[in-house]
């Protein structure tokens, strides 16, 4: 007898190493959600299946069904299930996909959850004359109680492992019809069914290449190495004098009565990983190879950043970084500017351009355009530029017309009004190399004579306004026109106003 138990423990060892299923299924389906009184017949559903293992715990199902369902739409009794007084046949084949979660380890019993998405193809025939059904559809026209409708389906069951190789399953599952692909009438709607009921019976033949057992690799492991695989525990200690909870190295040994833990002392079947602790006394069975565990077994993080110790190749990663490291713990820099990104304040720098300590690219004249593109790097200060940080002269030296600038009746200019002209002559202080003519223009009321000595004053003040503001007369022209070039009617005031304006035109090398 007890070769016989040891015998079925190594055939059921094997059960996770053969990832492939093969399933042969007997369900009873019953409809369900219905708007009105109907009887169904019980009825058996066959199908098969494939299954995948992508994990000890989780797999993968693909599912092909066939279903018959009986319904007597004439009986008065809810408690008839005669098929042979059934007037409908519902037919209903399918194909469903989706995971499959087992409840802890895939074991000799397992409960497991599962859901699926089923693409169903059904239709309705009369009995006994075998027609399909005729219903009417969203626009009231006939159509067949036909349709390729969406599914989904969630269900629990258990499964027990006989041998090796052979599993029984039984399950409950409930599968809502979703209407989708059912193009029927309101009326139509709601005489079907909206869910199915289905309880599943299932064998499954496991098979596969059997993987290559722990201990057999665990034995090539230890042959191309030298010495033991030493596995750092580590211990929680309150500090008496803090109150703080010290992660001390077990393999201090005597200081702290704490010896080494040599994993070649503990059968790897009774240490699913390979952590020094016996399973029987592991809290946490599946540490990744190569993090540090306390005495339950389960891995630290020292500094907190998600990254045991022991696969953390930077273990003292400051608070602020915890939330943005590499897969070695190290922090995150996504621009590769030697920033990391918790401190880097313009994570998106250029590749290979040069950066503070903020990680921005610096800016000397603030124009936009990094100094490491910028072919202009004394750009005055809000001053357009193009991409490669110059200015735009065409832009900034666009012709101005300026009106209301001078005290009524006069050629003084108000400096309450003379914010414009500022503005240029700041402008052409900036950009010894531009030049300007100022046209002086005037209303046709009065004589024409008078009219052109004002205008041609007023171009002179503005002239001697931006002389006085910085910029070399050599660079500036003064032209008065008079009753000319009318930019508005001067038959009404604000057309006369318009009229009595000051033009600055620039000119510029390569300008056109």
């Amino acid at each position: 007898m007890l070769l016989l138990c040891l015998s079925g423990a190594q055939l059921f060892a094997g059960i996770k190493h053969r990832p492939y299923a093969l399933e042969l299924e007997l369900s009873g389906v019953q409809p369900a959600l219905n708007d009105s009184a109907q009887v169904w017949a019980f009825r058996p559903s066959y199908g098969v299946g494939f299954q995948y293992m992508i994990s000890p715990q989780t797999g993968f199902e693909l599912k092909v069904r066939q279903t018959n369902i009986y319904n007597d739409t004439t009986a008065a009794s809810l408690l008839k299930y005669d098929r042979q007084n059934a007037s409908q046949l519902w037919e209903i084949k399918s194909f469903a996909l989706g995971p499959k979660f087992y409840l802890g380890r895939r074991e000799k019993t397992t409960a497991f959850v599962a859901t699926r998405m089923q693409v169903m193809f059904w239709r309705v025939i009369s009995l006994p004359s075998k027609e399909v059904v005729e219903v009417t559809n969203k626009s009231d026209g006939p159509t067949d109680f036909t349709a390729t409708e969406l599914g989904f389906t969630a269900g629990l069951g258990i499964e027990h492992i006989f041998w090796e190789r052979l599993g029984l399953t039984t399950s409950f599952n409930f599968t809502w019809l979703s209407g989708m692909g059912a193009d029927f009438s309101d009326e139509v709607n709601s005489f079907r069914s909206r869910a199915l009921i289905e309880f599943s019976t299932q064998v499954a033949l496991n098979f596969g290449t059997p993987r290559r057992s722990l201990r057999e690799r665990y034995r090539e492991e230890m042959a191309r190495r030298d010495e033991h695989s030493v596995r750092t525990v580590y211990e929680g200690v309150v500090d008496d004098s803090t109150g703080d909870t010290v992660f001390v190295d077990q393999s201090k040994g005597a200081d702290y009565k704490f010896v080494p833990v040599f994993t070649d002392e503990i059968v790897p079947e009774e240490d699913y990983d390979l952590d020094g602790i016996r399973n029987q006394f592991d809290l946490c069975p599946d540490t990744p190879r190569g993090a540090l565990v306390d005495k339950n077994g389960c891995p630290h993080d020292e500094d907190g950043d998600g990254v045991f110790d022991g696969l953390d190749d930077c273990p003292e990663t400051p608070l602020a970084a915890a939330n943005s490291v590499d897969q070695q713990g190290c922090p995150a820099d996504a621009d590769y500017d030697g920033i990391p990104n918790y401190l880097d304040q313009c994570p998106n720098s250029p590749p290979a351009a040069k950066v503070d300590s903020s990680g921005c690219t610096p800016d000397a004249d603030g124009d936009g355009v990094i100094d490491a593109h910028d072919f202009c790097l004394d750009t005055p200060p809000n001053v357009a530029v193009d991409q490669n940080g110059c200015p735009k002269l065409e832009e900034i030296f666009a012709k101005r017309i300026i009106t209301s600038l001078f005290v009524p009746g006069t050629a003084v200019v108000d400096t309450t009004e003379a914010v414009v002209l500022d503005s240029i002559a700041n402008y052409l202080v900036w950009f010894p190399q531009v030049s300007a003519v100022v046209y002086g223009y005037t209303d046709n009321i009065g004589p024409d004579d008078a009219n052109l000595l004002l205008s041609q004053k007023r171009a002179r003040a503005v002239l001697r306004y931006l002389t006085g503001r910085g910029v070399s007369e050599s660079r500036l022209q003064a032209v008065g026109l008079g009753e000319t070039n009318f930019i508005a009617s001067n038959r009404k005031r604000a057309g006369r106003e318009a009229n009595r304006r000051v033009e600055v035109e620039f000119s510029f090398p390569d300008s056109n």
